[in-house]
């Protein structure tokens, strides 16, 4: 009987140890990454339609961070043309590292199908999302859109506009200066010196023969 208790105590053990080795390989074998599950659009149409916002912008800015464990790019763009759900000259986008991250490139221009998720516009690497200049189908399908000045632009059309007007008095100035310098010009020309000394010398010629023609009539008394 005590033999036979201790091979069952044995056989329990060895069932405990196994069991424990089979959950501990289970645990511990990595995960393989879920791959990004895709629906693309089949046009520009339906993409904008499924969108919760559709533009094109320039990357002027990308901070990455975290939220709890998970990290992300928040993406700050110049809008160029917004056709859905941005009124603004910027947007700041957000796309998680996974494997349906979007490859943000500094100064890059994109054409952007952005879907809100917890009050933010969340774009992926799986859809119709990809560079300006690879897009010139969708471009064409949407139609024109609503077009920005960004601030710097803004900037400089104030400066333009300034110096312009500046420009423009400076011009002004100028031709009222020229006008008077010619009015002045033309006064002072308008009796040549030629003239007035011709004129002089007629009235001295006048008087003098006014002169002799007296002093004749008086001989002749």
């Amino acid at each position: 009987m005590i033999r036979k208790a201790k091979k069952l105590l044995v056989v329990r053990v060895l069932l405990a140890v196994a069991l424990l080795c089979a959950s501990w390989t289970t645990l511990a074998e990595p995960k393989p990454a879920l791959a990004c599950d895709c629906d693309i659009p089949r046009n520009a149409a339906v993409g904008k339609e499924r969108a919760d916002a559709v533009f094109s912008g320039k990357v002027v800015e990308i901070e990455a961070g975290r939220r709890g464990q998970d990290g992300y790019d928040a993406v700050k763009l110049d809008v160029k043309q917004s056709w859905k759900g941005i009124d603004g000259p910027q947007a700041t986008v957000y796309t998680d590292w996974s494997s349906c991250q979007f490859d943000f490139q500094p100064g890059g221009e994109y054409l952007l199908y952005t879907y809100e998720y917890d009050g933010r516009q969340n774009v992926t690497n799986c859809g119709r999302s990809g560079e300006l200049a690879q897009a010139a189908e969708d471009v064409r399908e949407l139609g024109a859109g609503k077009t920005f000045e960004t601030a710097a632009s803004e900037s400089g059309a104030n400066r333009a506009s300034g110096t312009e007007a500046a420009g423009v008095g400076s011009a002004e100035k100028e031709a009222a200066s020229a006008a008077e310098t010619s009015a002045d010009r033309g006064g002072k020309a308008g009796v040549p010196p030629w003239a007035l000394g011709g004129a002089a010398a007629v009235l001295l010629a006048a008087a003098a023969a006014f002169i002799v023609s007296k002093r004749r009539g008086g001989t002749k008394n």
